[in-house]
């Protein structure tokens, strides 16, 4: 009974600090695209630096809601113990006729991202090895390191998703990827 109400209290607690960080981002956001609107030499420029700041403020409660609804799933993933038959999906059928192209928005998205974790894996290296361990003694089941809700990647994930509400070019989108992995991803120590 004690595990399952300290593995409540660490989402808990991670929640409210991914949340807090998410906000101090968004904040960051609002004067990273204010600078660059005013730093703009054309026109135009300025005029999508200043849409993508509408954009990004209006769409803000909505990603942040939608990025912690994933990383509060990503908890309760591993909370969940895991059935043999459930734990080794059968593989996918490849064939010609579900084999789609990915859009290149994506994969440079995807290229991002995994840039993005990979970093932070490296720089939190012992901090996530540590905090892997604590939570699997208290996890019902074993888990993967890149299935832990610590995971840059996972926690990369929940934003990149979130995002897809933010109507913007993937120019901008680059930019906010940017400003997430500087103010979040490089910045884990308190989540940790």
């Amino acid at each position: 009974k004690e595990a399952p109400a300290l593995m409540g209290a660490v989402a808990q607690a991670s929640l409210e600090q991914f949340s807090s960080s998410l906000e101090q981002m968004f904040s960051a956001c609002d004067d990273f695209f204010f600078d660059l609107a005013s730093r703009a030499k054309v026109a135009q420029a300025q005029e999508r630096y200043f849409e993508a700041l509408r954009e990004i403020r209006h769409r803000k409660p909505e990603v942040i809601q939608r990025a912690l609804k994933a990383f509060a799933d990503n908890f309760a993933a591993i909370r969940q113990p895991v059935s043999p038959a459930a734990a080794k999906p059968a593989a996918p059928e490849h064939s010609a006729e579900t084999m789609t192209l990915v859009p290149q928005e994506q994969t440079e998205r995807d290229a991002i991202v995994t840039d993005m974790a990979g970093r932070a894996r490296t720089d939190w290296q012992q901090e996530i090895f540590q905090i892997n361990e604590r939570l699997r003694a208290v996890a019902p089941a074993p888990f993967e390191d890149r299935q832990s809700p610590f995971d840059p990647g996972r926690i990369a994930e929940c934003f990149v998703s979130a995002c897809a509400l933010i109507d913007v070019e993937l120019p901008i989108t680059k930019l906010l990827l940017k400003q997430f992995d500087r103010h979040v991803l490089q910045d884990l120590e308190e989540l940790y």
